[in-house]
């Protein structure tokens, strides 16, 4: 099982890459569920790596409890706002958004390339998957006020630091605690999302 996960880990890559890129620009809610749900997976598949499958699972299974958590939290907004929750803050126009993850990602490229996280017991494909990820997640906190999209950017974020840190504490209790945080983020993240009165862009298209 361990060999088939190895062999196919820069599907997984390429996969991170896409889910995270497609978190930052994607502004319909399903969607970006869908996204977030698949990170988890491929993220877990990379982690599998080190951590075994087994313990991957688990990790799998509380990213896709939070994106449940997502999901609801949008579906609700949806049945009691007109305005949708999804809009971009800072760049309102989707094609400059895609411009700026593709430069994240040429980067995050050469980073990842380069061993940069130098961790014993992570392979290339894995410090490559955790550094689209970091860079992604850091990307669209730093772009979105709504809460839930701030939330989102994070525990991208974290899903990278994730894969990096298991390479070098593999316990169940540590794991367990990456979930909990994972889950508290969403939970937080869902509560300030329904507070918010509206969803008002900082900046106007021109």
């Amino acid at each position: 099982m361990s060999a088939v996960l190895a062999a196919y880990a820069p599907w997984a890559v390429a996969g991170v890459a896409l889910t995270g890129a497609l978190l930052v620009v994607l502004n319909n809610h399903r969607g970006l569920v869908v996204a977030l749900a698949a990170q988890y997976v491929l993220a877990g598949w990379l982690a599998a790596n080190f951590l075994g499958p087994g313990v991957a699972g688990v990790q799998v299974l509380g990213g896709l409890l939070v994106s449940v958590i997502v999901w609801l939290t949008w579906e609700k907004l949806d049945r009691t706002r007109r305005q949708s929750p999804m809009g971009a803050d800072l760049m309102s126009r989707t094609s400059f958004r895609w411009i700026v993850v593709l430069l994240v990602l040429f980067a995050a490229w050469g980073l990842g390339r380069r061993a940069w996280l130098g961790l014993p017991g992570l392979t290339s494909d894995g410090t490559l998957g955790a550094t689209f990820l970091m860079l992604l997640g850091l990307l669209q906190a730093s772009l979105y006020r709504v809460p839930m999209r701030v939330v989102v950017g994070l525990v991208t974020l974290l899903s990278g630091f994730g894969i990096a840190y298991g390479a070098v504490e593999s316990s169940l209790s540590v794991i367990a605690l990456m979930i909990v945080v994972h889950l508290g983020l969403a939970l937080a993240g869902s509560y300030l999302t329904i507070l918010e009165p509206a969803d008002e862009p900082r900046g106007q298209a021109r």
